[in-house]
């Protein structure tokens, strides 16, 4: 449930990772300490050209890992502040990857 809720409401975009209108899913789904949580945060994040080839919706905004980290909430606390371990541990990988630390 919380992977097809992400589909539809990130808060940048898949093209260039500007910020763009949603409705608070990523922060919720960060923030939630899930095995689904943290599942839906390795899926929207795990970049495979393979699978972007073969099926025409397949997204992955791994490249925006440094954006989707710094998405504010209602009270101006990154997502990175407020994750829970589990998809903590997950954007961490992503941020090391992309030599953000």
């Amino acid at each position: 449930l919380m992977l097809a809720l992400l589909k539809y409401d990130m808060p940048v975009s898949i093209e260039d990772g500007t910020p763009v209108e949603h409705s608070g899913s990523w922060i919720a789904c960060v923030s939630s300490n899930t095995e689904g949580a943290t599942g839906a945060v390795r899926q929207i994040l795990y970049k495979d050209e393979v699978m972007r080839l073969v099926i025409k919706d397949f997204f992955y905004f791994c490249d925006h890992i440094n954006a989707l980290a710094d998405v504010r909430d209602a009270e101006d606390r990154t997502a990175l502040s407020l994750a829970a371990n589990g998809p903590r541990a997950v954007i961490y990988e992503y941020l090391y990857l992309c030599g953000r630390y």
